[in-house]
């Protein structure tokens, strides 16, 4: 009877980015199986279950639509109102959730992390891929509110579904690869330092409130649109618009910042995420 054998080789890590991402291919069993945790323990003795999908983002995006909208009237850029909200939600929340998940990626995974080895990346990828099942069931209920806007509103209705659709891929990449970078950054740093930790909300505040999920990017005085070239979301809740609705103050320029810095960003995250994994156990 033929048997097989596995070798494993213990080494020093050396260099920077001592990331095997072979080595995450050869583990994908435990990815596929960490997948399906997430997607189970998120609405385990839950009533609505999976609904929560849908009624969070459409409760939020109402919220936006009436105060916004309607109470404080900011321009949509000729859209309407609950579909301009919704579109800029749209890549908000997948950057968001999976900020908050590997914003204590070290933290939350301890117990795991201190009993077997397996590459420390396979949890954040993990989440990664189960917040994608979140943001599809998102677009999915979008389309839905975007037909019902084109039937109702017929000829007059100015907006459109364009097709820039076929970059989406590459855009959920970047926004993942973002929020992996800053979530690194964050979970490493609060590992020796746990006052940090408060700092996650404002983290996320501050990013809601300079990306322009509330107010098209157009209405932006001149001499503050710096703060959008600084941000790289600005450029992906603009292309979810443009995609989605033909209308989003996109640009070549801005495209380019925006992936130079989360490159930056994410290449910096997991420079430290690295690092730090190595013996943070030492600081629980």
């Amino acid at each position: 009877m033929n048997s097989k054998t596995i070798e494993i080789h213990i080494k020093a890590n050396s260099g920077w980015l001592d990331t095997n991402f072979l080595e995450i291919w050869h583990y994908r069993d435990l990815l596929f199986l960490l997948i399906r945790r997430d997607l189970v323990s998120q609405y385990k003795q839950t009533v609505l279950g999976p609904l929560w999908l849908i009624a969070q983002p459409l409760f939020g995006t109402g919220v936006f639509a009436v105060i916004f909208g309607m109470v404080a009237q900011l321009p949509t850029d000729g859209l309407p109102v609950f579909l301009f909200y919704q579109s800029g939600m749209l890549g908000w929340n997948y950057f968001a959730s999976t900020y908050g998940s590997n914003a204590n990626a070290l933290q939350s995974n301890a117990g795991l992390f201190g009993k077997v080895y397996f590459p420390r990346m396979i949890p954040p990828i993990a989440v990664c891929i189960t917040n994608l099942f979140t943001l599809f069931l998102q677009i999915i209920i979008f389309l839905i509110v975007y037909a019902g806007f084109k039937i109702h509103l017929g000829e007059e209705a100015s907006f459109g579904i364009t097709s820039y659709l076929i970059f989406l891929p590459l855009l959920i990449l970047q926004s993942a690869l973002l929020a992996m970078g800053i979530g690194f950054l964050m979970s490493a740093i609060t590992v020796k330092y746990r006052d940090f930790e408060k700092l996650g909300g404002l983290v996320m505040q501050f990013f809601m409130y300079v990306s322009p999920i509330i107010y098209p990017l157009s209405e932006l005085p001149e001499k503050l649109k710096w703060l959008m070239w600084c941000n790289p979301l600005s450029f992906i809740v603009e292309s979810y618009r443009l995609m989605f609705l033909g209308k989003g103050s996109v640009s070549a320029e801005l495209a380019i910042s925006s992936v130079t810095i989360t490159a930056i960003i994410a290449f910096s995250g997991i420079i430290l995420y690295n690092k730090v994994q190595k013996n943070y156990i030492d600081y629980l």
